[in-house]
């Protein structure tokens, strides 16, 4: 089957100029094809097509890893209506008799799906490629080069050819996520796919986001369906329609109201600030709290200078080094957040802690203790001693030796201890 006028008409791609400004265009009459895979339109139907290589780009525009050498490469899109297809490209009044070569690509980045390289001197002898794994509703894009930089024309004829008309476009869904959100939450948003959709149109209040862009966003099959939506600072509806180059549902064909919460539902972090490294090498715990309870996520940073040992995606992390420490919380049923930062700075060594002695008896009684009086006062964290604040420890009487008896001080979270703080000598018995 050759068909030489294949018509779309202009009025259709007028009408919905600007809601397919991130769409491929629609081809406009039935010899329309580009030189470059990024600059060719989308027929609706292309089998029969009649085409020629002479005006061909040598290049090929962006496209990789062809079975041949591109010469003068002729790019042809279309809208899949199935899954396989066999595509064949018969040459005829060539200027050398080489004939064509041809490969299917699913986009203009990507490896082709399948090529042939076709034959030298192949003349008029057909060249064909079968692929297995087209996703109807998509775009795809066949190229047909001349051999060697033959100048021909050609025709091409697709098995089954319903293969290459426009699938029957299907109503966009229900659309499922949150109904509740804070302004700035990102949550993921979804419809069922739709038979025929090439791409799904997303739209929103002022402000929203789709994948990162502003809406309306058009978000490609395969995947247009699920998509993550960050909220704006107005309440309304998102909205989803599904499309492809040629065809499209009504604007807003399902829609989901989703309310912006008040700042009042944003979490509260109270933590102690500043905060200190503990007075040996082990990491210090961040002290924060969050209320109301709920369900959060939690995420810790330093900046260039702090270091995060463990629990950066926790309540309370682990640092060992001087720097400021941002955290924010974020609940995980609404999306809305609260961030705050601490500074942690050196260890706070206390001064003049009082100290005591008892000595040993000479009687061999294990009685001997030394203490501390050294306190933390309020929140402040310091070096101090274990939580009674008095350490306390007995020996056996020795006689003429001197004994020294270490004075511990250890961080206000951790069992550890600097022992050569302050220390008491005994230097004799009595």
């Amino acid at each position: 089957m050759v068909k030489t006028a294949l018509l779309l008409p202009l009025v259709l791609a007028m009408a919905t100029a600007s809601l397919f400004a991130q769409l491929p265009t629609p081809c406009t009459f039935s010899a329309q094809v580009s030189g470059a895979c990024e600059d060719a339109c989308i027929f609706c139907n292309f089998d029969g097509y009649v085409g020629t290589t002479i005006n061909g780009d040598s290049d090929g525009g962006d496209s990789i890893d062809f079975c041949g050498t591109i010469e003068n490469a002729q790019w042809i899109g279309f809208i899949c209506n199935s899954e396989t297809a066999t595509f064949t490209a018969t040459p005829f009044f060539c200027n050398d008799s080489n004939g064509v070569q041809i490969a299917l690509y699913s986009d203009c980045k990507s490896a082709p799906l399948a090529c042939n390289i076709g034959k030298q001197y192949g003349g008029i002898t057909p060249v064909s490629v079968t692929v297995s794994n087209l996703n109807p509703g998509s775009r795809s894009y066949l190229l047909v080069d001349g051999y060697a930089g033959d100048l021909c024309k050609f025709t091409i004829e697709v098995t089954p050819d319903n293969a290459v008309y426009e699938p029957p476009l299907g109503i966009v869904g229900e659309i499922t996520g949150p109904t509740q959100l804070c302004s700035g939450a990102t949550f993921q948003f979804s419809v069922a796919p739709v038979s025929g959709a090439g791409a799904y149109i997303w739209d929103g209040p002022p402000g929203t986001m789709v994948n990162g862009d502003s809406v309306p966003a058009v978000v490609f099959a395969p995947g247009g369906s699920i998509v993550q939506i960050t909220t704006g600072t107005q309440s309304g509806n998102i909205c989803v329609q599904a499309a492809n180059a040629c065809h499209q549902n009504p604007p807003c064909s399902s829609s989901h109201y989703v309310e912006i919460l008040p700042d009042s539902y944003r979490p509260k972090i109270a933590m102690e600030k500043p905060q200190a490294l503990n007075c040996n090498d082990q990491p210090a715990q961040l002290d924060v709290t969050v209320t109301p309870p709920a369900t959060y996520q939690y995420a810790w940073t330093a900046d260039s200078a702090g270091h995060i040992v463990s629990g950066a995606n926790k309540l309370r992390s682990k640092v060992d080094s001087v720097g400021m420490y941002t955290f924010t919380v974020t609940n995980s049923i609404n999306g809305c957040s609260s961030t705050d930062s601490v500074e942690v700075t050196p260890p706070r060594v206390p001064t003049g802690a009082g100290l005591f002695i008892k000595h040993i008896s000479c009687y061999g009684l294990k009685t001997a203790s030394c203490g501390s009086t050294a306190y933390r006062p309020g929140r402040t964290r310091l070096c101090t001693p274990s939580t009674e604040n008095l350490l306390t420890w007995t020996r056996p009487c020795v006689t003429s030796n001197p004994a020294t008896i270490p004075l511990p001080f250890r961080g206000s979270t951790a069992a550890n201890s600097i022992r050569r703080l302050r220390s008491w000598s005994l230097r004799n018995c009595w």
